[in-house]
């Protein structure tokens, strides 16, 4: 339904402000996909989906914890780490197996770095927010996201020993 309305896209290109509004539209698609279905249906009913979406992408361009204001004043220090498969699989416990196989697996430099931050550190989210700049919201995904492709590789790890 909002993803099908092009008033919806054009609201982002109309009030982007210089930021790209393909990012934005797709970071409002993201948080409609979040919210409740009986939430956007009472909404619809009552007419005023439109105001509330109009209020997302307001809020998401202009609001100073949104992620789109990430503003990268912080530099990220940490070590280099090798995912080299070479060491004796046997020895390494299938958790460890899950972690390095999903790691090498993962396309996207950011989630890769972002866990090591994580891990590394030591530190909760917030913390690890205050230390590097990124919102909270962003870590947490991220790191949710690389915890379930873990799970998901030592499941089958587990099924094929």
């Amino acid at each position: 339904m909002i993803g099908r309305d092009a008033r919806y896209k054009g609201y982002c290109y109309r009030y982007s402000q210089g930021k790209d509004p393909k990012l934005i539209y797709s970071e409002f698609l993201l948080i409609m996909c979040e919210k409740p279905a009986d939430k956007i249906i009472e909404l619809y009913r009552t007419q005023n989906l439109n105001k509330y979406c109009r209020n997302v992408i307001y809020t998401l361009i202009n609001s100073k914890g949104s992620s789109l204001n990430y503003n990268p004043i912080k530099e990220i220090k940490t070590t280099p780490i090798t995912y080299e498969m070479s060491i004796v699989e046997d020895s390494k416990s299938l958790k460890q197996l899950a972690i390095d196989k999903t790691l090498k697996e993962e396309g996207y430099w950011y989630n890769v770095k972002m866990y090591d931050v994580y891990i590394e550190s030591g530190c909760n989210l917030a913390e690890v927010s205050r230390n590097t700049g990124i919102p909270v919201y962003t870590i947490r995904r991220t790191i949710n996201y690389l915890k379930d492709k873990i799970k998901e590789n030592y499941k089958l790890l587990c099924n094929t020993q």
